[in-house]
């Protein structure tokens, strides 16, 4: 399709979309705004991916897309920087922000700050969340000092919320405002602007820089709403990197600028854990996070694969074994798991790209990192390390590690067949941006007329006084299945507590593998005096005796208590959702409530249930767990040192060993227990409000009804036209040709 005609079409549609929006504005009363919003946004953002999608001679767009912790910027430095860590791992999941790197001659980088206006909103979310903290407790501290609509609000110290359920997003925002008022520099002029930070001769002196902007501690790191990245590599002359920060962003204005970049990408390599692979969290993030523009090209790529050889290679005779037999067993997982997925969602073309891209490729950055740099970081020596323990026989060859790791595969075959096939993509993705944006506006369109037509059936058919009788059935239904839903959620408490309990037994049994101090021999010539000898005893010489000395290396104790703390925060984070089960929550909550209705009723609505069960799991945390393993071995080396110790020292730091993985284990009981106690906090306030969250939907839908009853004709007969304009600019969608790239 020549330019022109692309510009055309573009024009139409817009044209299309916007008179279809002004046709719907007189019915606001019966449509919801934000529906009609969505509405109008088609054609905006429409607009601007398509114009963007005909530039001449454009670079293809990669998205790096997945959850929090799957690996993105490990994968990233792999990938395009042979192992480097050029992409900075940013502070925490709150203040991740979105980064798109791009070819530039020399080092630069573009810091994108938040509005005036965006910073407004994350300081009212952040007095919410002292309000909330303080209402649910009465002895709370305050350490430093909010400022919200020009007045000084107190803000609480962050562990008093440990039994109080905080949405992500507000806690979010109090994170980055304590961030923001802790630090010594003014950040506020900062608001709104953009900065370029440049003149920098390598790459790595603009990331050590960066680090300020994006690191953990950086100074400006708060405020940063993404940043730009140009770096001299070739690879990247051809293609622009957009590195997402993680699923469900909680600042929603950061969410949405990602989600404009993503729509925007020709091409999506999707990151997910290989343990866990294609999990619930990772479906809601194709779903819900990737706007459904048209992307057709996915790589699956199934991260932190060595975890799952160190987890169940044993079961092998060799590492070469274990490479294929675990490979084939993710891959019969992975189809088992995508599948049912993409015949549940026949309507979301980013699912249905998933069958084609089957089976995914398992990689491990970090065994490509150890095969290809000596200076390996404490989490790639762990790695390597328990390969090792768990292949013996094995020479963990450089050859060896570049097989595990599967990086060379995934660069050669993969990112080089998209660059060798970028003018077809890019050519084809305009054509695959309107078919999905047709498809999206008239989903969105039968929706709509399905809503409104269940709404006149209910208002021809239905008297104020049935609807009363519905809504009060409603109310003593649910009021009736409140002991259900109670046991729902008493059950996953006290289940997750059982497993979380079983699992601290697993920590405690493995740490006795952690306790033995190895103690070494060594055979010396020792002086012990001297002796005289020769004529008249006048020589004199030294006397030297072979003495076997027993040592032990305070360096073996340290790596011992890291491997520990290491492999109990892997396992934590690697189970954690597993005993969560929000899915299993899901079910055992429509099921407690169906059991109370009679299904044959015709004034009970399946969706009435179904969307307020999901709104309530979804207000459930997830927390993470992190442990300072940093902590215990420096409590090792004031004492000891890092070299060797004798005699009597050695029971002393056996002792200390064994106060140290205490210690640990203390810690993560408490931690645990913490966690534990703030997810079941959640799980009770999601269960106090949920039937209420239900009756209050329900009330405002029957007073809706109710008051479309009381002028019933007229309102039937703007249901009536609402719905013939709908149908009649449904069928003018189907219609409309497709344009064909040429």
């Amino acid at each position: 399709m020549a330019k022109g005609e692309a510009i055309k079409t573009i024009n139409e549609k817009v044209a299309i979309f916007e008179t279809l929006v002004n046709k719907y504005k007189p019915y606001q009363d019966f449509i919801h705004n934000d529906l009609i919003d969505e509405i109008n946004q088609f054609a905006i953002r429409f607009k601007d991916d398509a114009s963007q999608m005909l530039e001449m001679n454009r670079k293809l767009k990669i998205g790096i897309v997945g959850q929090v912790k799957a690996g993105k910027s490990s994968f990233l430095n792999a990938l395009l920087f042979n192992g480097k860590s050029i992409l900075p791992k940013a502070a925490t999941p709150m203040t991740a922000a979105l980064t798109v790197i791009s070819y530039g001659k020399e080092p630069k980088a573009k810091i994108e700050f938040y509005s005036e206006e965006e910073w407004q909103v994350i300081e009212e979310k952040a007095h919410t969340y002292v309000k909330v903290v303080q209402e649910a407790s009465t002895r709370v501290s305050f350490p430093t000092k909010l400022k919200v609509n020009n007045r000084r609000k107190e803000l609480p110290d962050k562990s008093k919320k440990k039994n109080t359920h905080i949405p992500s997003d507000i806690e979010a925002a109090y994170e980055l405002v304590q961030m923001f008022r802790s630090n010594s520099t003014s950040l506020q002029s900062l608001l709104g602007k953009e900065k370029v930070l440049s003149g920098f001769n390598e790459t790595e002196e603009m990331i050590g820089q960066l680090n300020d902007y994006v690191g953990a501690n950086g100074t400006f790191t708060p405020i940063v709403k993404s940043s730009t990245l140009f770096i001299p590599n070739e690879v990247l002359k051809e293609i622009d990197v957009v590195d997402t920060p993680g699923v469900n962003d909680p600042i929603i204005s950061r969410g949405q600028k990602t989600r404009e970049h993503l729509g925007k990408c020709d091409v999506i390599f999707l990151l997910s854990y290989a343990a866990q692979f294609m999990d619930t969290t990772d479906v809601e993030l194709v779903t819900q996070n990737i706007p459904d523009k048209g992307i057709k090209d996915i790589v699956l790529v199934g991260s932190k694969f060595d975890s799952v050889l160190m987890d169940e290679g044993d079961r092998y005779p060799s590492l070469r074994h274990a490479l294929k037999g675990i490979t084939d067993k993710l891959n019969i997982q992975a189809e088992r798991t995508i599948l049912p997925v993409v015949s549940r969602y026949r309507d979301n073309e980013m699912l249905q790209s998933l069958r084609q891209s089957l089976p995914p490729i398992f990689i491990s950055s970090y065994a490509y990192n150890l095969s290809n740099q000596e200076d390996a970081s404490q989490e790639e020596l762990h790695v390597l390390k328990e390969l090792k323990n768990t292949f013996r026989d094995d020479e963990l060859t450089k050859e060896l590690l570049l097989d595990v790791s599967n990086i060379e595969y995934l660069r050669n075959e993969k990112l080089t067949q998209v660059q060798k096939n970028k003018d077809d993509i890019v050519k084809n993705r305009f054509q695959q941006l309107c078919y999905a944006q047709e498809n999206a506006f008239k989903r969105t369109m039968k929706q709509l007329h399905q809503e409104l037509s269940k709404d006149l059936e209910r208002v021809e058919q239905t008297s104020e006084n049935e609807l009363d009788r519905q809504y009060k059935m409603l109310v003593r239904n649910m009021n009736n299945a409140r002991n259900k839903v109670d046991l729902v959620f008493d059950n996953q408490i006290t289940r997750m507590k059982k497993e979380f309990s079983q699992l601290y037994t697993h920590f405690k049994k493995i740490s006795q593998g952690y306790k033995r101090v190895e103690e070494n021999t060594e055979r010396k010539r020792v002086k012990v005096g001297t002796e005289r000898y020769g004529f008249l005893w006048l020589k004199k010489r030294d006397v030297f005796e072979t003495q076997t000395f027993v040592y032990a290396n305070v360096l073996q104790v340290i790596d011992k208590i890291e491997d520990l703390t290491l492999k109990i925060e892997i396992e934590l984070k690697n189970d954690f959702n597993e005993i969560i089960q929000m899915e299993l929550l899901t079910n055992q909550l429509k099921n407690a409530i169906l059991d109370v209705f009679d299904l044959g009723d015709e004034g009970f609505d399946f969706e009435d249930i179904v969307i307020p069960v999901h709104k309530a799991v979804n207000k459930i945390s997830v927390p993470t767990f992190e442990l300072d393993g940093d902590k215990y071995k420096k409590d090792i080396t004031k004492k000891f040192g890092s070299g060797m110790v004798e005699g009597g020292a050695i029971n002393r730091l056996k002792e200390k060993q064994f106060e140290v993985i205490e210690a640990i284990l203390k810690d993560v009981q408490e931690e645990m227990k913490m966690k534990i106690e703030e997810v079941a906090s959640c799980f009770e306030q999601a269960n106090q409000g949920f039937i209420s969250d239900v009756l209050q939907e329900a009330e405002e839908k029957t007073t809706h009804l109710k008051e479309q009853i009381v002028n019933r004709a007229e309102s039937i007969t703007s249901y009536k036209q609402l719905l013939d304009q709908l149908s009649e600019d449904i069928s003018l969608l189907d219609n409309i040709k497709v344009p064909v790239s040429s």
